[in-house]
């Protein structure tokens, strides 16, 4: 690969475009350039336009907030509270796998993903690369601190309090008490939940939008890369699909757009997604997401030219759901590749951190050169 126009693909990306945020004229513009270095290896690359809520932060302070109905409603008609937390709980599992719900309520606005494909002449599976182009806010739904897990299991252990509390006032389980545990338990959580999310809701006003140098421009760099060396040698049996996906910080809307308009054979259809692969040591993540934690498939076994063996030792649990996620929950076979601190990076970067100047070339290539294998293995059987 080119490490020179690696390096200028982030610098245009991360540097020329000062953000790239889900649903602005920035991320537009990002994708036009996207297309432009797609049509340089093939003519067979285009944006799909869409329209998307654009707004995690303001869909999850919903299902936070609606703790206090829950509440309210548990105290006034304990079993219709309880039912009713169950919608909730329910609805919000199905959103946090991938799919569209309270989302489909939130004002929309314009996103867009960009696909170029390259068809091999005698196909016998298709390996779809994604990697998410938008770069996201500051804030906690992107933290993939040490701490991570545990505010995402905080914030289910609330929304179960709260239904649970119901119940238990409903079969008046505490009834006998002084003090009512069923009370305390449900306020606590809700209260807990509603300050979530008046803090979402402050987050998404107040803070900015991260340069998106690692998160992921080094993803995108690495997936342009790829597109040069499969026009060079191309495949023979393996169609491969490059989509750039747009709007990940609205809860993953491109890859959700791409699986809701492909008709794809989960049989031999495989996707491999590229995220934050700007510096560290290469991983394969190995679990991802708090609810219906998936194991991606390890499908690296195939791959025909490691990077080298060190590489692809270790691995990573993510907290936060990714395009190979929303794959994963619709029984697709899929494999993610991100990166974990090493000796040159002992520690994580931070949002201050994710800029053109941090980036490990490096880490970009190789990244982009491990796809490349797998996709090569995947076409030799």
């Amino acid at each position: 690969m080119n490490k020179a126009q690696l390096r200028y693909d982030v610098e245009y990306l991360a540097g020329h475009l000062i953000h790239r945020g889900a649903s602005t004229h920035s991320e537009r513009a990002a994708a036009e350039y996207i297309r432009d270095r797609f049509q340089v290896w093939t003519l067979n690359s285009s944006i799909d336009d869409f329209h998307t809520h654009g707004n995690t932060h303001l869909l999850f302070a919903c299902y936070f907030g609606e703790s206090l109905v829950v509440a309210i409603l548990g105290h006034l008609m304990p079993w219709l509270g309880f039912a009713y937390g169950l919608v909730v709980f329910t609805m919000f599992f199905i959103e946090h796998s991938g799919y569209e719900l309270l989302g489909r309520f939130l004002p929309r606005f314009d996103t867009q993903n960009v696909s170029a494909r390259f068809l091999s002449s005698k196909p016998k599976q298709t390996v779809i690369v994604t990697a998410h182009y938008d770069s996201p806010k500051t804030g906690l739904l992107h933290d993939e601190g040490p701490g991570a897990r545990l505010m995402h299991a905080i914030i289910l252990a609330c929304m179960c309090l709260v239904i649970v509390s119901c119940a238990a006032e409903a079969l008046g389980v505490f009834n006998e008490w002084t003090v009512r545990p069923d009370f305390v338990v449900r306020w606590g959580a809700a209260l807990i939940l509603t300050s979530l999310a008046m803090r979402l809701v402050m987050i998404d006003a107040q803070n900015d939008y991260l340069r998106g140098a690692i998160d992921n421009a080094s993803g995108v760099a690495a997936m342009l890369g790829l597109a040069q060396s499969l026009t060079e040698h191309p495949p023979e049996q393996t169609d491969v699909w490059l989509v750039a996906t747009g709007s990940n910080d609205a809860w993953m809307s491109g890859m959700r757009r791409l699986l809701s308009t492909e008709k794809l054979n989960k049989g031999n259809t495989y996707f491999v997604d590229i995220d934050e692969v700007g510096r560290g040591q290469m991983a394969y993540v190995e679990r991802v997401g708090v609810l219906g934690r998936h194991k991606p498939t390890k499908t690296h076994g195939k791959a025909e030219r490691p990077v080298k063996p060190e590489l692809l030792s270790s691995s990573k649990a993510t907290a936060m759901p990714s395009d190979a996620y929303v794959a994963l929950a619709r029984g697709y076979q899929a494999m993610a590749i991100t990166t974990v601190p090493d000796k040159r990076t002992p520690d994580a970067w931070s949002e201050y951190d994710d800029r053109p100047g941090e980036i490990d070339y490096d880490t970009v290539e190789q990244a982009g050169e491990l796809v490349e294998g797998i996709i090569r293995g995947f076409d030799k059987g």
